[in-house]
C-alpha cells in the first residue's frame, strides 16, 4: 500500500504541474517561420462530445495546406482484404455447396441495406437512434471530408498496415495491465465507469489525465505497440510534411499527445514550438462549419462496368468489390454509391415467383422514413423499380431496383442532406444493363480453368478472384436457363470415390425440389434428365478434374441446346498470375514459396505467441493452410521430435508415413471405434453397460457396412526416396489413392534427423503434376533451423546429462520427456545405478514412474532383484513404492504379481493421492487372467480405508471373469456378507427418500438423484454370487429386488445369465419386464419368439429413458437395402409430457436383419427430434434413414436446407 500511496502522490503530482497545458487544439512552429501548422486530439466517434470545437478549429482546418488523419482511410481496404477477404468460414458439406436457392424473404431484405462493411464510420448522413444526440460522423472523418471537400492534400500519418500489425501480434494475456494499475485506475476513475470518466476528461481537455489512465489500462508492451511507437511515425511524418514548407493539419487520437512518450514532446525534441489553443466557439465558427458541412462538391465520376459485363454503371475515384456487392465511396462528402445482386431462380419454383410485385410489397417496412416517389418502368430486358425517399434525419436516398430474368439488382444512393437530390441525376441516368439475346458465345473466365459455349446473355455471381465461379445464363429465344457451378475440395484427410460424388451432387441438389434424378449417362462424366414440379424438364451434368467439382445444368432447353452447352464444356490448364513469394517462418525456421496475395497475412507474422511450455524439449508441431488464385491449396505440416525420440534408421520412418497414409480417414473406423455415448445411463446399452461381459457393443457397422478393423481404403500410387548426404535431408514423395477415385493426395515430405515437414494437395490421380502452383510450391520447401539432436542415435547418455543439469527448466523437461525415451538391453545397468543414485522431488514422481517401466520392459535377470532392493530400502517413499508395484504389473505376468504381493506384505505403501491406490489396482484390473494369482491374499488389506474399494472392485473384476476364483475368498465372505448388508442399508434408505421425493414431485421433471449409490453395491454382488451359504444370498438378493432399482436389477440379471443358472421362471420374469427384456435378450443372444415388432419397442424401452407420464406410440417401419443388407427402421412418436410442454418427438431405431430377422447384436439407436408438423413425416423418415445409411460418406447432407431456409414465405404473397 505504501507503494501505490507514492505512486498515486506522483503521479498526481505530475498532472497538477501540467494543468495549464491542457488543450486539444495545438500550433506548431518553428523559429521565425510565420506558417503555422496544427494537430488537433480526437475521439474517435460521433457522439457531440466529441465536438466540442472552436472559431480556431476551423480557422486552422481551412487555413493549412495538407490535411492528415492518423492514416488515409482511402486506404483501409488494404488491412480489410489482407484480413477479412480471403477468409471463409464456410462449414457446409461440399455436395451442399451446389444447391441453388429460389430468392428468399432474408435475401430481398438485404437489396434494402445500405450499410457498406467498413465503409460506415467514413461515410455521413446518421440515421441512428441516437442522432439527435450525435454528429454526421465521427469527428476524424469530418476533418478529413473538410479536407477532400476544399482541395487539400490528403495524407496519412502512418501506414496503416504497418502500424496494426503490431497491435495484432499481442495477444490477450499480454495486454492486461498490472494488478496494482487496476487499483490506481479504480482511484483516478473516482467511482465513475470508464467511458464516463474518458468523456468528462475530453471535455475538460485534460489530455495528460487521459495519457495517464490509458498507461494504466493496459501493459507496457501494449502501450508501446497502440501509443509510443505509432507516436513517433506519425511525429515524424508531420516533421516530413513542415520541412517540406507546407502546413499541415493533423487529426490523431487525444491519448496520443501528452506525456512524455507524446507527441507533443516529440515534436519539442525535433525543435518545433506548441502552443495550445483555447478559445470558445462563436457564431462565426458555427456558421464556417454549417458551410463546410452543407458543401457537397461535384463528384467526378468515371464509367466502369461488372465483369460480366452486365451492368455498365458510375463510380467515383475508388469502388470495393465484395462478391456480388459494390460500394463506391464519394469520401469528400460521405456519400456512397452501393449495388447488390442477387440471383432469383425462378426457373426451378412451381409456385409465388419472385416479381416485382414481389419488391413492392416489402418497400414499406424496409424503405426508411418517407417514400417520396415510386415508379414502375418497364423495358425490353429488365423491369426497375425506382423509389426515392427522405429519412427523418433529412438524408435524400434512391434506391433502383432492376428485376431482370436472372437476378434483381439493387443499386442505392445514400449521402447526407441533400446529396442525393443533387447527384441522383448524375449517378442513375448513366447506369445501363446489358440487352437480352438470342447468340451464344464461348466464355472462359480471365485465369483459365474451362472453356464453354453458353448464351451471350450470363451473369457471373462470383467473382474471378473468389476461386469459385457461379455462372447464369438465359436464351430469351425459348426461355431456357442455363448454369455452371464450381467448387473446390481442399480436405485431403478423405478421398472419396468419384462416381458416387457426380450422383450424389445432383441427387442432392433435386432433393430440394423433391425431384429423384433420372441418370441417362454414367461413368467419368454422370448426366441426368428429370422433371421439376413446375414441369420444367431440367438436364444436369456433374464432373470432377483434380480438386475441382463441376455441375452443369439446363432447364427448358431443346435437346440440341443441352447437347451444345454439356459437350462444349472443356477443362484448362489454370493460369496463374499471382506472384510465388519466399515465406520464412521464424517460429519452427521453415520457408517456401506460396502465393503471396492469397496468404498475404502470413508474411505479417501474425500467429499469436503461444502458452509457452515449461518442457522445452517437447514436441512442437504446427499446420498451414496455403491459398491460392485457383482455390487449390496446399497443407503443411511440421513437427519437431522430442529431444529423446529415437528410430533405428530412415526406413523406420518411411513405413510410418506409409502406415499413415494407408490407415488415412476410414469413416466407419471412426464411428465404430467411438460408438459410445457418455449421455446415456449405465443401464442402457448404448453406455457404460456394454463393456461388461455378457453384453457388448453393436455390431451395426460391421455388420452393415462390411466393417473390419485396420482395412485401409487407401493404397500408395506411387512414391520415391532420396537421400542428400551434403544437406542431411532426406525427401519422401507419394501418390495416394483410392479405388473409384480419381482423385488422389500428392505428399512430400522433407526430412531432417530432429524434424521433418510434410506438404499434401490435392490432385488428379491421372495428371498429378499438373497444377504448376503446387508443384513449385512443393519445390521450393526448406528446412534451415540448424540441426539440434538426431533420431538415429541413443539418448540414454543425454537424458543423464539433462537429469542432473543445474538448470531446472532442463531437469524439469527431462523428467516430463521420458515417454519419449528408449533404453536398450545393454544400458540396463546405467538405468540401475540411476534409479540407485538419483534424487526423484516429489513432483517428480510420474518421472520415476515412467522410468521404471522402461526398465521392466527389458528382459533382464537382474531388474526383479533391483526393484526388491528398491523397494525395500529405507529411504524408498510411499510414491517410488507404488510405482514399483505399477512398473511390475506392467510386465504381465504372474511371478510379477506374486512378487508384488510379496512387496506389498514387507512394507504396505499408503498415499494421501487416493488416485494413486487406485490407479495401481486399475492396472491389476486390466490382466486379470496373470493378476488373479493376487487371491485370496491381497484381502489382508481390506480394512485398510485406502485399500478398501479398489480391493474390492478388483477382487469384482476376477471373480467375473473367473468365477471358481470365488473360493479363494472363503475366509473373507462373513466379511464381505457383512458390509453388503451394510450397504444395502444405506442403499434402502436412499431409495425410500427418492421414492418420496418422486411423489412429492408432481411434474416428475428432474427429480431424479443422480449421487445414486447403487454403484457401490455392484462389486459386492459378484463377490457374493458363488458364496457356499446361497440360502442367506438368495435371501439377501430377494430383498435388493424389492428395492428395485434398475443398476441392481440388470447386475443380478447379468450374474445369472453369465454363470448359466437361469431357470425358467427367471426368464419368463426377466422377459416380462419391458425395462430388462431387451437386455436379457442380448445376453443370451436369443429373442425367445418374439416378434420383430415386440423386439424393438423393448430395444427403445433401454435406449430411451422414459419418464413416468410420457407416452410412447409406434408409427411406421421400413426395410431398406445397403451393402447387399438388409435393414429395418422403426419410428416412434413420443409425447413429454414434462414440464407441461406436451413436446412431440420423433424417436428411430434401427436393427441389421438376418433373413427376416432383426439381428438384435446389430442394433442402431437414431435418437431424437422434434415433430413440427405431421404430415412431413413420410420425408423425415427417408432424410432419416440416409444420414444413416450413408454415414460412411461424411459429405453427404439429406436435409431440405432450401426448404428451412425460408423461401417458402413467398407463399405469403399469394395475390401475386
Amino acid at each position: 500500500m505504501k507503494y501505490l500511496s507514492l505512486l498515486l502522490a506522483s503521479l498526481f503530482s505530475i498532472i497538477a504541474s501540467a494543468q495549464t497545458e491542457n488543450s486539444l487544439l495545438w500550433e506548431i512552429s518553428k523559429g521565425n517561420n510565420s506558417k503555422k501548422s496544427y494537430i488537433y486530439g480526437t475521439m474517435h466517434v460521433n457522439d457531440k462530445v466529441s465536438y466540442h470545437l472552436s472559431d480556431d478549429f476551423f480557422e486552422a482546418l481551412t487555413g493549412v495546406e495538407v490535411v492528415a488523419n492518423e492514416s488515409d482511410p482511402q486506404t483501409w481496404t488494404e488491412l480489410y482484404e489482407m484480413f477479412y477477404k480471403n477468409f471463409s468460414n464456410d462449414y457446409q458439406k461440399l455436395y451442399a455447396k451446389f444447391y441453388l436457392k429460389p430468392i428468399a424473404k432474408t435475401d430481398l431484405n438485404d437489396l434494402f441495406n445500405t450499410d457498406n462493411t467498413y465503409f460506415n464510420n467514413m461515410l455521413s448522413g446518421n440515421n441512428s437512434l441516437n442522432s439527435d444526440y450525435q454528429e454526421d460522423t465521427v469527428l476524424d472523418m469530418f476533418i478529413f471530408q473538410v479536407g477532400k471537400k476544399l482541395g487539400k492534400r490528403i495524407v496519412g500519418l502512418e501506414d496503416v498496415i504497418d502500424s496494426y500489425i503490431p497491435i495484432f501480434k499481442i495477444n490477450e494475456e499480454e495486454a492486461k495491465p498490472k494488478e496494482e494499475n487496476k487499483v490506481i485506475l479504480y482511484k483516478l476513475l473516482k467511482n465513475k465507469s470508464f467511458n464516463e470518466a474518458l468523456n468528462d476528461l475530453y471535455r475538460e481537455k485534460n489530455i495528460q489525465l487521459l495519457d495517464s489512465i490509458y498507461k494504466l489500462t493496459i501493459s507496457e508492451k501494449a502501450h508501446d505497440a497502440i501509443i509510443v511507437s505509432r507516436n513517433k511515425d506519425m511525429a515524424n511524418s508531420m516533421d516530413k510534411v513542415m520541412k517540406n514548407k507546407q502546413t499541415i493539419f493533423a487529426a490523431v487520437g487525444a491519448a496520443h499527445l501528452a506525456g512524455k512518450d507524446g507527441m507533443l514532446e516529440i515534436l519539442k525534441r525535433k525543435g518545433y514550438t506548441v502552443k495550445p489553443i483555447n478559445t470558445a466557439l462563436t457564431d462565426k465558427g458555427k456558421e464556417l462549419k454549417k458551410s463546410l458541412e452543407n458543401n457537397f462538391p461535384k463528384p467526378t465520376l468515371k464509367v466502369s462496368q461488372t465483369k460480366d459485363g452486365i451492368i455498365s454503371f458510375p463510380v467515383n475515384e475508388m469502388s470495393f468489390e465484395d462478391r456480388n456487392i459494390i460500394v463506391s465511396p464519394d469520401f469528400a462528402s460521405g456519400a456512397a454509391l452501393k449495388i447488390n445482386r442477387k440471383p432469383i431462380h425462378n426457373f426451378l419454383k412451381k409456385h409465388n415467383l419472385f416479381t416485382e410485385k414481389t419488391l413492392d410489397s416489402l418497400l414499406f417496412e424496409n424503405i426508411p422514413g418517407t417514400t417520396l416517389k415510386k415508379e414502375l418502368i418497364e423495358k425490353d430486358n429488365y423491369k426497375l423499380l425506382s423509389v426515392s425517399n427522405i429519412t427523418k434525419t433529412n438524408n435524400n436516398q434512391h434506391y433502383n431496383f432492376y428485376i431482370t430474368p436472372l437476378e434483381v439488382i439493387s443499386i442505392s444512393l445514400v449521402g447526407p442532406k441533400n446529396y442525393v437530390d443533387l447527384y441522383e441525376n448524375l449517378f442513375f441516368n448513366s447506369i445501363k444493363l446489358k440487352e437480352l439475346s438470342t447468340n451464344w458465345s464461348s466464355y472462359a473466365p480471365s485465369n483459365g480453368k474451362f472453356t464453354v459455349e453458353l448464351p451471350e446473355y450470363h451473369v457471373v455471381h462470383s467473382n474471378d478472384d473468389y476461386r469459385n465461379v457461379e455462372i447464369e445464363a438465359y436464351d430469351v429465344s425459348d426461355k431456357s436457363y442455363y448454369f455452371i457451378l464450381e467448387n473446390t475440395e481442399s480436405d485431403v484427410s478423405y478421398l472419396e470415390e468419384t462416381n458416387f460424388e457426380l450422383q450424389q451432387i445432383q441427387k442432392e441438389f433435386l432433393l430440394q425440389y423433391n425431384v429423384t434424378p433420372n441418370f441417362i449417362k454414367n461413368g467419368v462424366e454422370v448426366e441426368s434428365q428429370s422433371t421439376l414440379e413446375n414441369g420444367n424438364t431440367i438436364y444436369l451434368k456433374t464432373k470432377v478434374i483434380g480438386p475441382k467439382y463441376y455441375l452443369l445444368g439446363c432447364v427448358n432447353a431443346s435437346t440440341d441446346k443441352k447437347e451444345r452447352f454439356f459437350n462444349s464444356f472443356l477443362a484448362q490448364k489454370f493460369n496463374y498470375s499471382e506472384e510465388l513469394r519466399l515465406y520464412t517462418n521464424k517460429d519452427v525456421n521453415f520457408s517456401i514459396l506460396i502465393p503471396f496475395e492469397s496468404n498475404k497475412a502470413l508474411f505479417y507474422d501474425l500467429e499469436k505467441n503461444e502458452v509457452d511450455t515449461k518442457n522445452i524439449f517437447t514436441e512442437k508441431t504446427k499446420t498451414y493452410t496455403f491459398k491460392s488464385e485457383s482455390g487449390t491449396d496446399v497443407h503443411l505440416g511440421f513437427f519437431q521430435y522430442n529431444k529423446y525420440e529415437f528410430r533405428e534408421n530412415i526406413d523406420s520412418i518411411r513405413s510410418n508415413i506409409r502406415r499413415y497414409f494407408l490407415n488415412s480417414f476410414n469413416p466407419i473406423e471412426e464411428l465404430a471405434e467411438n460408438n459410445y455415448d457418455y449421455d446415456y445411463s449405465l443401464n442402457s446399452i448404448l453406455g457404460g453397460l456394454k463393456s461388461k461381459k455378457g453384453f457388448h457393443p453393436s455390431k451395426w457397422y460391421e455388420e452393415l457396412y462390411n466393417y473390419k478393423e485396420n482395412k485401409s481404403l487407401y493404397y500408395i500410387i506411387d512414391e520415391n526416396y532420396k537421400n542428400d548426404e551434403q544437406t542431411k535431408r532426406t525427401t519422401l514423395n507419394f501418390l495416394v489413392g483410392r479405388k473409384n477415385s480419381d482423385q488422389a493426395i500428392k505428399a512430400k515430405l522433407l526430412l531432417k534427423e530432429d524434424e521433418y515437414v510434410m506438404l499434401t494437395s490435392l490432385v488428379d490421380k491421372s495428371n498429378p503434376n499438373s497444377d504448376q502452383m503446387v508443384d513449385e510450391v512443393f519445390a521450393s520447401i526448406q528446412l534451415n533451423a540448424p540441426q539440434q539432436f538426431s533420431i538415429f542415435s541413443d539418448k540414454w547418455n543425454v537424458f543423464l546429462e539433462d537429469a542432473n543439469s543445474e538448470s531446472d527448466t532442463i531437469r524439469y523437461s527431462a523428467m516430463n520427456s521420458l515417454r519419449n525415451l528408449s533404453i536398450k538391453e545393454q544400458y540396463v545397468t546405467k538405468v540401475i545405478k540411476f534409479l540407485n543414485d538419483f534424487e526423484f522431488k516429489p513432483s517428480e514422481s510420474s518421472a520415476q514412474e515412467q522410468l521404471l517401466e522402461l526398465l521392466v520392459s527389458k528382459n533382464d535377470v537382474r531388474i526383479e532383484k533391483f526393484l526388491e532392493d528398491y523397494y525395500k530400502r529405507e529411504s524408498s517413499t510411499n510414491e517410488t513404492k507404488i510405482n514399483i508395484l505399477k512398473s511390475l504389473a506392467t510386465l504381465k505376468t504372474k511371478s510379477s504379481y506374486e512378487k508384488i504381493l510379496e512387496l506389498m506384505e514387507f512394507d504396505l505403501p499408503i498415499s494421501n493421492n487416493e488416485y494413486e491406490i487406485t490407479s495401481l489396482f486399475y492396472k491389476f484390473e486390466q490382466d486379470v487372467e496373470n493378476s488373479k494369482v493376487l487371491l485370496p491374499k491381497i484381502f489382508q488389506f481390506y480394512s485398510i480405508p485406502e485399500y478398501n474399494e479398489p480391493i474390492l472392485e478388483f477382487s469384482a473384476a476376477v471373480v467375473d471373469e473367473y468365477p471358481k476364483a470365488a473360493k479363494k475368498l472363503k475366509p473373507f465372505q462373513k466379511m464381505i456378507f457383512t458390509n453388503a448388508k451394510l450397504q444395502y442399508k444405506r442403499l434402502k434408505s436412499w431409495k425410500e427418500k427418492q421414492n418420496a421425493k418422486e411423489d412429492d414431485d408432481e411434474d416428475d421433471y428432474d427429480s431424479y438423484d443422480y449421487n445414486d449409490p447403487s454403484g457401490e453395491m455392484i462389486p459386492y454382488l459378484t463377490l457374493l454370487y458363488n458364496n457356499s451359504d446361497q440360502s442367506k444370498v438368495s435371501e439377501f438378493y430377494g430383498n435388493l429386488n424389492k428395492i428395485d432399482i434398475p443398476e441392481i436389477n440388470i447386475e443380478l440379471m447379468r450374474l445369472e445369465s453369465v454363470n448359466n443358472k437361469l431357470s425358467e421362471t427367471d426368464k419368463a420374469k426377466y422377459l416380462a419386464n419391458p425395462k430388462l427384456a431387451f437386455l436379457f435378450m442380448l445376453l443370451e443372444n436369443k429373442t425367445f419368439h418374439k416378434s420383430n415388432d415386440e423386439v424393438a419397442a423393448l430395444a427403445l424401452e433401454n435406449f430411451y429413458e422414459k419418464k413416468k407420464n410420457d407416452s410412447i406410440v409406434f408409427l411406421e417401419k421400413k426395410v431398406e437395402e445397403y451393402n447387399n443388407k438388409k435393414a429395418m427402421y422403426y419410428f416412434y412418436k413420443i409425447t413429454e409430457k414434462e414440464p407441461k410442454l406436451y413436446e412431440n418427438y420423433l424417436i428411430s431405431l434401427a436393427f441389421v436383419m438376418n433373413d427376416d430377422k432383426l439381428n438384435i447384436n446389430a442394433f442402431e439407436y437414431l435418437g431424437k427430434e422434434s415433430i413440427k408438423d405431421d404430415s412431413k413425416l413420410q420425408e423425415i423418415y427417408e432424410r432419416i434413414i440416409n444420414e444413416s445409411l450413408f454415414e460412411d460418406r461424411p459429405r453427404t447432407n439429406f436435409r431440405k436446407t432450401i426448404e428451412n431456409s425460408g423461401s417458402e414465405f413467398l407463399d405469403t404473397f399469394s395475390d401475386y
